[in-house]
C-alpha cells in the first residue's frame, strides 16, 4: 500500500513538471479571455479591456494593433483592466477596430492563444450646459437636436466636464449654508453627492486628465452665524480614494479656479493677495508666479508647457489689458497680443488643440460694451486677424470653448439690453454657420 501511495505521489510530480516544463517552453496553455467594456467611446476614449487573469499592460501594448493606426498609452485601472488612452482625438463616423494578437498577456504567464479583434466606435460630441431657470443640467447635439435634461436639482452652481465624457461634476448649495460638489453620468444617472463640504463652500470643479481627482475652490464657513466665508483655497479630492486634503500644506497660500494642465503635471490657481497666477508642478513640487491683476487663471496650450493669461497695464490713455504667455519649459515670459488700436479688454484666451489658432474675446471699440471673439494665428503674433463670430454693438460672447479637434466653438451670446436672456450657439469654422441649441442656458462646455 505504502508503495502504491509513493508511485501516485511520484506521478503526480512528475506531471506537475512536465507541466512547468510546457507553461516554460510554449506559454501558459490555458487560454485567457477578454472582453470590451464599452463598444461607444468619447473622442479621448478611453477603450477598456476586461482580463480574466491579471494581465500586464506592456505584453498588451506590444499584441495590440489598431486600424486605422493609433498612438496611445496603456494604463491599468485594475489588476484584471487595462484602458487605452489615444494620443489624439478620435474621429467620430469612423469604425475603429483593436486586434489583440497570441501572446502572454498576463502576469503569470496567461497567454491568449489565438487573435481577438473588437469593433468599437466613437460617439458624437455634445454640448453641456445650464439652463437659466431652474439651474440643471442639459445636454443637447451640437446641431441644436435631441435635448436632455441631466438633473433636477434647481439650483446648481457650476460644473465641469471629464475628459472622457463620462461624468459630471457641480456644485450644489446645501442646508447647511455651504456647497457641495455632486457628480452625474452623462445620461443624468446615477446622481449623487460625491464631497460632503458640510458649512465650506466647495466651488469651481476641475477634472485631473485621467478622472481619478477634482481639484475645486473651498471657502471655509466663516467664524459666526451669517458671516462670511474664508478666504478661497485650492483642495483636490480623490475619487478613488475618498478623500480630499488642500493642495497646498502652507494653509496660509490661497487660490481660486484651478486649472489642471493637459498634460496632469501642473496645477493653476490664482492668487489674490500674491497678485498673480500660481502653476504648481506636483511631480517636483515647484512653483512659479505669473504676475496679473485680472484676477483670472490662463489658457493651457494643448501639451500643457504653456499658458496664455490676461494681464492689465497702465498706459498715457489710461489701462489696457494684454495677453502675456508663459512657456514653462523655458521660464521665458513675452507679451503675446498689446491693446494697440484695440481697447481689448480682453478675455481668457482658448488655444485650439491644433495649435492653428487662439480665440479670444475682445472689446474692438472703446465706447461700446459689446465683446466679440476673434480668431489669431500665434505662430505670426500679428494680432486679431478677423472677427470669428458675427456680432453687433448690442450683443457680448463669453465662455468659448474649442471642440476637440479645434474645427468649432461652443460660445454664449447674450444681449446687452433688456432682460437677460443667453443662448448657445456652436459656430464651424468649416462652414462659417453658427447654430444656436439653446436659449435661456449658458456657461457650455463640450461633452466628448
Amino acid at each position: 500500500m505504502k508503495n502504491s501511495l509513493d508511485r501516485t505521489a511520484i506521478s503526480v510530480i512528475l506531471a506537475l513538471v512536465v507541466l512547468l516544463g510546457g507553461v516554460i517552453l510554449f506559454g501558459n496553455p490555458f487560454d485567457m479571455t477578454v472582453s470590451l467594456v464599452q463598444p461607444s467611446v468619447g473622442t479621448y476614449g478611453p477603450l477598456v479591456l476586461e482580463f480574466s487573469a491579471p494581465a500586464d499592460p506592456a505584453q498588451v501594448r506590444r499584441a495590440a494593433l489598431f486600424q486605422p493606426g493609433l498612438l496611445g498609452e496603456w494604463q491599468a485601472e485594475s489588476p484584471r483592466r487595462l484602458r487605452f488612452v489615444p494620443g489624439q482625438p478620435l474621429q467620430p463616423g469612423i469604425e475603429y477596430s483593436l486586434t489583440l494578437q497570441p501572446a502572454a498577456l498576463g502576469v503569470n504567464g496567461e497567454g491568449l492563444n489565438r487573435p481577438l479583434t473588437f469593433i468599437f466606435r466613437v460617439r458624437p460630441v455634445e454640448v453641456a450646459y445650464l439652463s437659466l431657470t431652474p439651474r440643471d443640467l442639459w445636454r443637447v447635439a451640437a446641431d441644436g437636436t435631441s435635448p436632455k435634461r441631466l438633473t433636477d436639482i434647481g439650483n446648481i452652481m457650476d460644473f465641469a466636464v471629464s475628459r472622457d465624457g463620462e461624468q459630471i461634476a457641480f456644485s450644489v448649495p446645501n442646508d447647511t449654508g455651504g456647497v457641495d460638489l455632486w457628480l452625474t453620468d452623462r445620461d443624468g444617472n446615477a446622481t449623487r453627492m460625491a464631497l460632503d463640504c458640510g458649512p465650506d463652500r466647495c466651488l469651481t470643479p476641475d477634472w485631473s486628465p485621467d478622472g481619478r481627482r477634482i481639484a475645486y475652490t473651498r471657502e471655509s464657513a466663516g467664524l459666526a452665524p451669517g458671516a462670511p466665508p474664508g478666504a478661497p483655497r485650492p483642495w483636490v479630492f480623490d475619487l478613488q480614494a475618498g478623500q480630499t486634503a488642500p493642495i497646498y500644506e502652507d494653509l496660509q497660500v490661497i487660490g481660486y479656479d484651478p486649472s489642471w494642465s493637459p498634460d496632469g503635471r501642473r496645477l493653476a490657481t490664482y492668487d489674490g493677495i500674491q497678485g498673480g497666477i500660481r502653476v504648481l508642478t506636483l511631480e517636483t513640487g515647484s512653483e512659479v508666479l505669473l504676475p496679473t491683476y485680472s484676477a483670472l487663471v490662463g489658457a493651457w496650450s494643448p501639451d500643457g508647457t504653456q499658458m496664455l493669461y490676461p494681464d492689465v497695464i497702465e498706459t498715457q490713455d489710461g489701462y489696457r489689458t494684454i495677453i502675456m504667455l508663459a512657456d514653462f519649459s523655458t521660464g521665458e515670459f513675452s507679451t503675446f497680443l498689446e491693446g494697440g488700436m484695440y481697447d481689448a479688454a480682453y478675455s481668457v484666451p482658448a488655444w485650439s488643440p491644433d495649435r492653428r489658432y487662439v480665440a479670444v474675446g475682445l472689446r474692438p471699440e472703446a465706447d461700446s460694451p459689446s465683446r466679440e471673439v476673434w480668431l489669431i494665428n500665434p505662430a505670426t503674433l500679428g494680432g486679431p486677424t478677423i472677427p470669428t463670430i458675427d456680432s453687433d454693438a448690442g450683443v457680448t460672447f463669453d465662455f468659448y470653448q474649442w471642440n476637440p479637434w479645434g474645427t468649432a466653438l461652443v460660445v454664449q451670446r447674450a444681449a446687452l439690453k433688456g432682460k437677460y436672456h443667453p443662448e448657445i450657439m456652436v459656430y464651424s469654422l468649416e462652414t462659417g454657420k453658427q447654430v444656436v441649441v439653446a436659449t435661456d442656458a449658458g456657461w457650455p462646455q463640450w461633452l466628448p
